[in-house]
């Protein structure tokens, strides 16, 4: 009987000892098996890819006008000068181009420019017929048009046209006489040959001269008589041939004009004029006290026109000869 309760109590304490050793031998065997066995391989998540957006719109670019050479400016005129007809001459650089549409005045003026155009109705000698138009830019960038009538000055307001200047070159046709060179005017006039200046009250006389080359091709005086505070059209014309001469050089001198050089080949040297020979009379006219632009006046011409010229030689012995005028070279 001892026998069997002492068996039995060893086998209890065994299992007691079992019961105590066997869990940290299972950890240290884990331990064991943990170290030798690899990690699985790490599976990386693929994200759904994500919409693309699309860009924002781009605004086009603003549209930058290209810059003009002109700018168009209308001014009402109807109301200023009580609806007249205008004649509109330009006070500027070159010619202005203007059309009328009803009461207004249409210019296409230079861009850079602020030119000034005088204009004037039917009834010139009124002196509110004339006025002033000139125009500005403004803060916000338009043209506004501005239109004065001309204060009735004492002097006397001369214009007109010189007929034959439209044919020729820009800045080849000038003024001269009442008192434009004394004051210091005379310039050259535009395109269409108007013009406009302010002159002493009182007679005087006026003429358009052209420019050819070395020539100097006077027009016809014209007697302007001004009233003071007045307004005087004058019509004037200059030369528009090829001009054409006798190939002598000249100088006034008491009795008539000297002819001081004679070119060779020309007509004069043809018909046998010499230096010292001296002209008392062209085409008629007595060269004594004649002034050289007068005597140049005569003596130039169109090509193939017939001079016709008397004096004295520098032998003594009077001459007349005639022959046609030649382009000199």
């Amino acid at each position: 009987m001892r026998r069997r309760i002492l068996a039995a109590a060893l086998l209890i304490v065994a299992l007691l000892l079992l019961a105590l050793l066997w869990p940290r031998s299972a950890v240290r065997s884990g331990a064991r098996l943990a170290s030798v066995v690899e990690p699985p391989p790490t599976v990386e998540r693929v994200s759904a890819p994500r919409p693309v957006e699309p860009p924002p719109p781009v605004e086009p670019a603003p549209q930058v006008p290209e810059p003009t050479t002109s700018n168009e400016v209308r001014c009402r005129v109807g109301d200023a000068l009580d609806g007249w007809t205008f004649r509109v001459m330009s006070m500027g650089d070159g010619p202005l181009n203007w059309r009328l549409d009803g009461e207004d005045l249409v210019f296409q003026a230079p861009a850079s420019d602020e030119p000034v155009v005088l204009l004037w109705g039917d009834r010139p000698h009124d002196p509110s017929a004339l006025g002033k138009i000139a125009w500005t830019e403004t803060d916000d960038g338009q043209q506004r048009c501005v239109i004065d009538r001309l204060p009735h000055p004492l002097d006397a307001a001369v214009y007109g046209r010189v007929r034959g200047a439209e044919r020729l070159d820009d800045g080849t046709v000038f003024l001269e006489g009442c008192g434009l060179q004394r004051r210091g005017e005379g310039a050259p006039l535009d395109v269409d040959g108007g013009f406009f200046f302010q002159s002493e009250a009182g007679p005087c006389r006026l003429r358009a001269w052209r420019q050819a080359g070395m020539l100097r091709l006077p027009g016809p005086w014209v007697e302007v008589d001004a009233r003071s505070g007045g307004d005087v059209e004058v019509d004037l014309s200059v030369p528009t041939f090829s001009p054409a001469g006798m190939g002598i050089g000249f100088q006034p001198v008491d009795g008539g004009v000297l002819v001081s050089l004679v070119h060779e080949g020309t007509p004069a040297a043809e018909v046998g004029l010499v230096e010292g020979d001296v002209i008392t009379a062209i085409d008629g006219v007595e060269t004594q006290g004649m002034e050289v632009e007068d005597f140049l006046s005569y003596g130039i011409g169109p090509a193939g026109s017939e001079v016709h010229l008397e004096g004295n030689g520098s032998d003594g012995e009077p001459f007349e000869v005639t022959f046609h005028r030649r382009e000199i070279n």
